[in-house]
């Protein structure tokens, strides 16, 4: 929105009233378009004691281009026609403004919206029958162009006629009203102003009242601030007031900061003639036109002073408008954060959010980083590089520098002069850095535009603004198996592991085989402690974390390298079994876990995780099977809360290897009754290769006689993974449970605040053991922000039964 206000020495009454001999002076000069004071038979210029330059409207709703509208009388004031742009001068904050366009608008030119707004209270009773007549006069006079509407008020402001031209409408809508009730003069003329808001060119609201306002919901203070931004002049008509009351001195206050003017009447007898002045001021003006040097959409405000010339005399008139606020920015940005030992290009581009940039040729940057962590990739010139905003590398030129003492990137581009100009969003330059392997996880780094300069085709200033971009490092430097960060791989880093059993963190991403003894860069975790015990890192400490160990035994971290020098194996492929056997001892079985390796590939380790669906059964001890070919590690974790064992095993480094098949792992447990395989379910089983590669088997055959067994009891089994992390084979979690009876079963994910985000399943199942998937997920398909969720299992059994059960779940993105 442009705005505008009038600075103008208010007339005296005496010089505002216009006497019957000067108001014929003023008709003649009506009498034609172009007259000027020597045809219209006004006072010859050799007795003319000077000019006065009433600067009426500045409208700059098509910046740059900048239209105003005024009027030039003579000391009668009477209008003075005929000038040309050879009589006027324009500046806008000081500087000449060329080429300028000036129009003489009169009868037969262009139009002027108009609202006519009068004042219908009860106080206006005596006065009205003049008052309507002096208003129909008005209507009378308007050109063919004209649109005028009528606004009247009194305790209330109405719209009495919409924008018209035709008279008899108009004066049928004056003739109605009637006079009665209070005065809402502010309101009344805010009405007016909103009618006219959407309207361009010549403008003006003509209010005629005869007392103070004292109904109206708006102040005098919004009604003079709302003009100073509709660049509407109102030529205000006070009847019959006191000279220098309040009620006058409001008027001129409105009239003045409008633009407009402030007209007296002592009575009705001059209201007539006060109109045929006013329409002779709008019907016979000037209207100046020119594009602005200044084309910065800064939002600052332009004075803008009109000098006229004529006949050896002069006048001035002030003014001023707002510029459009339109800044665009400029911005550093990444997609990734910046990690240790790690290449981490920046942006520096024009955002998205960013407001759109309009005749861009010329844009100088500097950008500013933090040295102590990053360098610029060298050689510079191929690590600071022009992106497409600015076009093909046909057309526009680009330079950049560095300096490393300031940690500062140079850069400029300068589009050909011949070309339409660089306009819209998008990406400039990209800068490559490298951090350093001493950059501790979740320190800010921060990257600031210092220098920022757009320029438009003639060098002119093109208004943007910088911002900057403040990241959190992410993760540490990790050596597969050394668990507590002691340089070393051996038995303590076992122990280590059931520290930080169930820990989650961020995990490792973008290495082939996170077991290989290479350093490697961890997301963040809650501690740095945790991203070292997650030695295989996938983002949790559990069982598999013991397959670096074994496979890096006795290994010390070198000097900082990237590649890894491990010869690579292929983990074997096969088919896991489960048997239940007596243990040799009352109320004692054995689990017996089985691998029948069919690739014959090399087997290193093995991990898996064993729930056990019932309280009455104990987990005693669990070793290793005699398929190895040499002692393995063997780590066991047992949660009786949660009913599950989970247990891996790892030929240390060195150690003879083969490509095993047999018993792999041997499990205990105690039960009071004889446990059914089904309630002791293995998943989530893997081995690995001597490389560290791993492969992922299917859950395991059992005996004939168990297989097909239906469960006794219901079970909501532990959901596995939790956490579970969007990313990898991790891409899912899986929810299993157990029905004794056919059952209608509902399954719902509730966030913390406990409502609802996913409705997983509803349907009717049968008696068995199912597995339903959730891939983190919401109703709408959007994947849900990392955070602790809530399971809820219902199910309406066949005989009348109810079975519940809820379950934590964390997610983690």
């Amino acid at each position: 929105m442009n705005l505008s206000t009038k600075n103008q020495v208010r007339v005296s009454r005496g010089a505002q009233i216009l006497g019957l001999c000067a108001l014929v002076g003023v008709l003649a000069a009506f009498s034609g378009p172009g007259a000027t004071p020597a045809a219209s038979g006004s006072t010859p210029s050799s007795a003319w004691a000077g000019l006065t330059l009433n600067y009426n409207q500045v409208d700059a709703t098509g910046f740059p281009t900048i239209v105003s509208y005024l009027t030039v009388v003579d000391q009668s004031g009477a209008t003075v026609g005929g000038l040309t742009k050879d009589h006027f001068l324009v500046r806008e904050d000081g500087t000449r403004e060329l080429p300028i366009i000036v129009e003489e608008t009169t009868t037969t030119s262009a139009g002027v919206t108009m609202v006519l707004t009068l004042d219908r209270s009860g106080s206006m009773e005596q006065a009205m029958p003049a008052a309507k007549q002096a208003a129909t006069t008005f209507v009378n006079l308007m050109g063919q162009n004209d649109q005028t509407a009528i606004v009247s008020f009194s305790t209330r402001a109405t719209v009495d006629q919409t924008f018209a031209n035709d008279k008899t409408r108009l004066n049928a809508a004056i003739n109605a009203m009637v006079a009665r009730g209070g005065t809402a003069i502010y309101d009344a003329l805010l009405t007016s102003a909103d009618l006219l808001a959407g309207v361009t060119g010549r403008k003006a609201i003509i209010l005629m009242t005869d007392g103070e306002d004292k109904d109206s919901n708006a102040t005098l203070d919004q009604v003079v601030q709302r003009f100073a931004t509709r660049e509407v002049p109102v030529y205000a008509i006070g009847l019959d007031l006191d000279p220098g009351s309040k009620e006058e001195t409001n008027l001129v206050r409105i009239a003045e900061a409008s633009g407009g003017k402030y007209f007296f009447s002592p009575s009705t007898a001059q209201l007539e003639q006060i109109y045929r002045e006013i329409a002779l001021l709008l019907r016979h003006a000037y209207k100046i036109t020119y594009r602005t040097h200044n084309r910065t959409t800064d939002g600052t405000r332009r004075q803008v002073r009109i000098e006229v010339n004529y006949q050896g005399m002069n006048a001035a008139g002030d003014n001023s408008y707002i510029a459009p606020l339109h800044v665009p920015t400029v911005a550093p940005a990444a997609d990734t954060l910046p990690a240790p030992m790690q290449e981490f290009p920046v942006r520096v581009e024009i955002p998205a959010t960013s407001l759109y940039m309009y005749n861009l040729y010329d844009l100088r940057v500097v950008l500013r980083y933090d040295k102590r962590y990053l360098k610029l990739k060298t050689p510079a010139r191929q690590n600071i590089v022009p992106l497409e905003f600015f076009g093909q590398p046909a057309d526009f030129t680009f330079t950049s520098g560095s300096d490393t003492a300031q940690s500062q990137v140079m850069m400029r581009f300068k589009r050909n002069l011949n070309l339409t100009p660089a306009e819209g969003r998008g990406r400039l330059a990209q800068i490559t850095f490298l951090a350093s392997a001493a950059l501790p996880d979740s320190t800010p780094l921060r990257f600031d535009i210092v220098t920022l300069e757009a320029r438009d085709e003639t060098g002119w200033p093109v208004a943007v603004q910088p911002d900057d971009l403040t990241l959190l490092s992410e993760g540490l430097i990790v050596w597969p198996g050394d668990t507590n960060h002691n340089g070393v791989v051996e038995l303590t880093d076992v122990t280590v592991l059931g520290v930080h059993w169930g820990q989650t963190g961020a995990g490792r991403k973008g290495y082939s085989n996170l077991n290989a003894w290479q350093p490697q860069v961890a997301g963040r975790y809650p501690r740095p402690a945790i991203a070292h015990a997650d030695a295989n890192g996938t983002g949790q400490v559990e069982e598999r974390d013991l397959f670096p160990i074994g496979l890096n035994w006795r290994k010390t971290a070198t000097p900082l390298t990237l590649k890894s020098n491990a010869p690579a194996s292929v983990a074997p492929a096969g088919v896991l079994q489960q048997e239940l056997v007596p243990a040799g001892k009352p109320n004692h079985f054995r689990v017996l876990v089985k691998f029948e390796n069919q690739s014959k590939d090399l087997l290193a380790g093995f991990a898996f995780r064993m729930d056990y669906s019932t309280e009455n059964i104990t987990v005693v001890e669990a070793e290793a099977g005699e398929a190895w070919g040499s002692t393995p590690l063997v780590l066991q974790h047992d949660e009786p809360a949660g009913r599950r064992f989970a247990m891996s095993l790892i030929i240390p480094a060195g150690e003879p290897v083969q490509a095993s098949s047999g018993t792999l792992a041997e499990i205990t447990v105690a039960a009071a009754v004889p446990p059914r395989l089904e309630q002791l379910a293995l998943h989530q089983a893997v081995v690995v290769s001597p490389s560290g590669e791993t492969r992922e088997l299917a859950a395991p055959s059992t005996a004939p006689a168990s297989a097909g067994a239906p469960p006794q009891d219901f079970s909501l089994h532990a959901v596995y993974p939790n956490p579970f992390a969007l990313a990898g084979n991790l891409a899912a979690a899986t929810l299993r449970y157990d029905l004794p009876e056919n059952a209608a079963v509902s399954l719902e994910v509730f966030n913390s605040l406990g409502q609802r985000v996913r409705l997983i399943t509803s349907t009717l199942a049968d008696r068995g053991r199912h597995a339903v998937p959730w891939d983190g997920r919401d109703d709408r398909g959007h994947l849900l922000s990392s955070g602790l969720y809530l399971l809820k299992f219902e199910a309406a059994g066949e005989s009348g039964r109810v079975f519940q059960a809820t379950q934590k779940l964390t997610l983690m993105r």
